[in-house]
């Protein structure tokens, strides 16, 4: 008996822009169906996801990278596509960029990989770039504040602590500093901090 033909295929005939359209339309609803309460479907968030990346696959066929269009649709953010770090036009810079506490949470017990460093945060507010991951605010999460787009790990972001009280008073573990943001932490907590610092108990 043959397998059952899938339903859903690209419409023939679709512009470039409307390909990628088609892409960001599944994204959008595969993001909404990972958001908490009762429109929450993993299910149907697979579906999209399949679709999306689908989608994804016929625009790189004809040589069009995911992020073509996103400059003239500002806010758009896909999962597969690096954003470009610190290329950000210089009086946007200051209100974009923001040093933050990072710890990874899926897997861990509040002493998971940690590390304080500047991210760039999304016009909208609910995305930020750090480390090449991409970030979504979410509410209602098992432990975190943010979910990574790629791969639905959880991750806590939070602004540093003054007195370096980072983590969980729970938690432990080494919390690494990057090298462009060290002087402005230092500045923040008011003198030298050690590389891989543990956060106080």
């Amino acid at each position: 008996m043959p397998p059952p033909r899938d339903p859903w295929r690209i419409p023939p005939r679709l512009t470039d822009l409307q390909l990628w359209q088609l892409a960001e339309h599944e994204r959008i609803h595969w993001d909404d169906c990972l958001q908490p309460g009762t429109g929450r479907n993993p299910k149907a968030a697979r579906e999209h996801w399949r679709r999306y990346k689908t989608a994804l696959a016929a625009l790189e066929q004809r040589g069009i990278a995911p992020d073509h269009f996103s400059s003239q649709n500002e806010g758009s953010v896909h999962p597969s596509t690096e954003p470009p770090g610190d290329e950000v036009p210089g009086k946007e810079r200051s209100s974009r960029k923001r040093l933050m506490y990072v710890e990874l949470k899926t897997g861990f017990n509040d002493n998971g990989p940690a590390w304080i460093g500047y991210v760039l945060v999304s016009k909208s507010g609910r995305t930020l770039y750090a480390r090449g991951k991409r970030l979504q605010r979410v509410r209602g999460g098992v432990a975190g504040n943010y979910y990574d787009l790629d791969n639905g790990d959880e991750y806590w972001v939070s602004g540093v602590k003054k007195n370096g009280q980072d983590r969980h008073w729970a938690g432990g573990g080494p919390v690494e500093i990057d090298g462009d943001a060290r002087a402005e932490y230092e500045r923040i907590r008011g003198g030298p901090v050690k590389a891989d610092r543990r956060s106080p108990k």
